[in-house]
């Protein structure tokens, strides 16, 4: 970048990280596992609960040794604070296993949320609703039925529905029931009610009523942090199903089949949940990118997976598929039988599995901002002395090895954990006195009497005349800018124009709102568009700006002069301004850009912290010092039309070179060269050209 006051030079900038208190980089270590069946599973499960005691110690009594730095306070102020549950993210290669994390997490009492899951359909919520569904659509089907009642949304135990089996009741929608079970009795009343509207209903429908009867939303509301993203999966499971009859599908049981082949396919996602509550994130390397988060914890990097070994491999060169065989011969031991061609793409194949692990460790570890926390319980090394195909193994030589461990101990800067024993939840924290629960009640219904008498209010409708109540320092150019009549006629022009329109469609015998849609269209790009990431015409050209949290949005408002109230929290809160208002603040950010020239903003934004840079126009690139730097363009010989500049490969590897090394070929030129290695011989090649099937290039011809 360029070093204003010292005169156009370039500058490479060293990027600074504050200090922090102790370790950056930690290791939770565990004992190497078992090699016999069943270890990688045991290792998961004592590694799970290990993280989630960790967790726990995070967030209750971790001290000086996890805190986060607070992105919220001033720019010049270096605070740190303890870690929320939201400050974590724990990084999987692959969501194998992640059930057992779950399992851990939810019994020592973490809050988390699984990010781009793929086993929606695997979900126990979604899975539940598809049975009692299956139950409804062939109500014959008595393990169904069963099925249905034991599920989450019946809740009735295998003990409740011994005991209604042994009074004599049966898994029969129609049939008589015994009396003193009216709780089955009237689930199988659902079910049977649901059954009989089947032929006259859509899938979807009958899927959002049988969670309406079965007050499913209203249970896992109030089951504790899971409870919001098992809610998304049920309504995206009624989404599904209008969208299969959207599509034409029809009938409950062609849903059904259909719902069974896609978690067959094991494709489709969880729900995301449109909140940012504070909750523990689990998610896959992969959907980790571009993310930050300050606390990261990769799991299950020293767990791998047994594989056959004897898999085909893919001979890209000769587009074959090269395969092992197994020779069993009469009288000997049999033996497998490799090519030569089959062993060197072996080893191809585990170098490049090896340089993928080593890509997906260096995501995952450029993902945490403050600490980044290692679990390792598992095998790095194998018995040869090789490293092991596992996520950590390229840094197995910087690891201690797995084994048991009493105490914390730092070496090198890095500090290694022994694994705590799981949080225990007390019997009265799981279950508060009666009294309490009571008092709460209460509460709670008075506070949805609250809402549902706010809920039944009319929604207010902002006039023009409610541009008044912008507030008058956005409206004057507030602080720090330079006060300007300006502003002001600005935002009485506009308001005049809009009830100009207004008066005009009025006396023309047309409705005020279809005068004002074109207005409103703009105001509505604007709400899409972040008036705080987005690039404005500046006096003498063009400037992008780019806040992605509150706090550099705040420090671009100051610099800007305007108070924008969507700016007061941690999130963006759009709710806080009307069209209107969101209208004026827009056009007025974008009319202060244009009263000073691009250098001077950028300056300004440099001096308060705000990310920001000039656009340069495809013409100012041949000239600009960053890009003379770096090399992002180089002189290239062209067959046809000489030297000509080309945009270089801008990433750099410190194992080789990078770069473009030739420039583009003209028509024609690599023809012959590649029919040759597609098994063409000369005069082939001589004879398609001749016909006009294909076209070579030539020096000088």
């Amino acid at each position: 970048m360029r070093s204003r006051g010292l005169g156009d030079v370039y500058k490479r900038q060293d990027p600074y990280r504050p200090p922090a208190e102790g370790p950056r980089v930690a290791v939770l270590l565990g004992d190497e596992p078992d090699t016999a069946a069943g270890g990688v599973e045991a290792a998961r499960r004592a590694e799970a609960q290990a993280l989630a005691a960790l967790l726990v110690e995070m967030h209750e009594g971790g001290g000086d040794r996890w805190t986060v730095q607070d992105r919220a306070a001033p720019a010049d102020d270096e605070v740190w604070r303890a870690p929320r549950w939201g400050d974590v993210a724990v990084l999987f290669r692959a969501t194998t296993g992640l059930e057992t994390y779950e399992q851990a997490l939810r019994e020592a009492g973490v809050p988390y949320r699984v990010d781009g899951g793929t086993a929606y359909f695997a979900r126990r919520e979604v899975d539940d609703a598809l049975l009692c569904l299956r139950a409804v659509d062939d109500p014959s089907d008595g393990p169904a039925v069963y099925a249905a009642l034991h599920s989450t949304l019946f809740g009735f135990s295998d003990d409740e529905l011994f005991l209604f089996w042994a009074a004599g009741g049966r898994f029969d929608l129609f049939a008589e029931q015994p009396e003193g079970h009216a709780a089955v009795a009237e689930a199988l009343v659902v079910l049977r009610d649901l059954h009989s509207r089947r032929a006259a209903c859509e899938p979807f429908e009958l899927a959002a009523e049988l969670l309406r009867r079965t007050k499913a939303v209203e249970v896992l509301a109030a089951s504790g942090a899971g409870g919001p993203q098992a809610i998304a999966n049920l309504e995206k499971l009624v989404d599904r199903a209008r969208a299969f009859s959207g599509a034409g599908g029809r009938g409950l049981g062609a849903f059904l089949a259909w719902a069974a082949e896609a978690g067959d396919a094991a494709g489709e996602q969880e729900s995301q949940v449109d909140d940012d509550g504070d909750v523990v994130r689990l998610l896959t390397i992969h959907k980790a990118k571009g993310l930050e988060y300050p606390i990261v914890v990769v799991a299950g990097g020293a767990l791998g997976t047994r594989g056959g070994g004897g898999e085909p491999i893919v001979d890209r060169e000769r587009r074959r598929l090269a395969i092992k065989l197994k020779a069993e011969l009469p009288g000997a031991a049999a033996r497998d039988l490799e090519p030569e061609r089959y062993v060197a793409l072996r080893e191809r194949e585990k170098e490049m599995e090896a340089s993928e692990r080593r890509r997906l460790l260096y995501v995952a570890a450029t993902r945490a901002r403050d600490r980044l926390v290692v679990t390792c319980f598992g095998r790095l090394w194998n018995k040869d002395g090789s490293r092991a195909a596992v996520l950590l193994g390229p840094m197995a030589d910087a690891l201690p090895a797995p084994a048991p461990l009493e105490e914390a101990y730092e070496d090198g800067g890095v500090l290694v954990l022994p694994p705590a024993a799981p949080r225990q939840r007390a019997e009265e924290e799981a279950a508060p006195p009666d009294a309490d629960l009571a008092g709460a009640r209460s509460v709670w219904g008075a506070q949805r009497e609250e809402l549902l008498e706010r809920a039944g209010r009319a929604a207010p409708a902002t006039s023009p005349s409610g541009l008044e109540h912008v507030d008058k320092q956005v409206r004057s150019g507030g602080p720090g800018v330079k006060k300007s009549r300006y502003w002001e006629a600005r935002r009485d022009a506009m308001r005049e124009e809009m009830l100009r329109d207004i008066r005009e469609a009025r006396a023309q015998g047309n409705r005020a709102d279809e005068a004002t849609a074109e207005r409103r269209s703009r105001g509505d790009q604007l709400r899409r568009g972040n008036p705080y990431y987005k690039i404005f015409e500046t006096a003498d050209g063009y400037i992008a700006l780019a806040c992605l949290n509150n706090r550099l949005r705040r420090a671009a408002a100051g610099v800007l002069g305007v108070e924008d109230p969507r700016l007061a929290g941690d999130q963006f809160n759009v709710e806080q301004l009307g069209p209107d208002e969101t209208l004026v603040i827009g056009e007025l950010i974008a009319a202060i850009f244009s009263s000073r020239p691009t250098d001077e903003w950028v300056d300004l934004f440099a001096a308060a912290g705000v990310p920001s840079g000039a656009v340069k126009m495809t013409e100012e690139l041949f000239d600009d010092p960053h890009v003379e730097a770096e090399g992002f363009l180089v002189d290239l010989e062209h067959p046809t039309l000489g030297t000509v500049k080309q945009a270089n490969t801008p990433v750099r590897m410190s194992g080789g070179e990078t770069g473009t090394r030739r420039s583009s070929p003209a028509l024609g030129q690599h023809t012959e060269e590649f029919l040759g290695e597609l098994g063409f011989t000369g005069d082939e090649i001589e004879a398609l050209e001749t016909g006009g099937v294909v076209r070579s290039w030539k020096r000088g011809a």
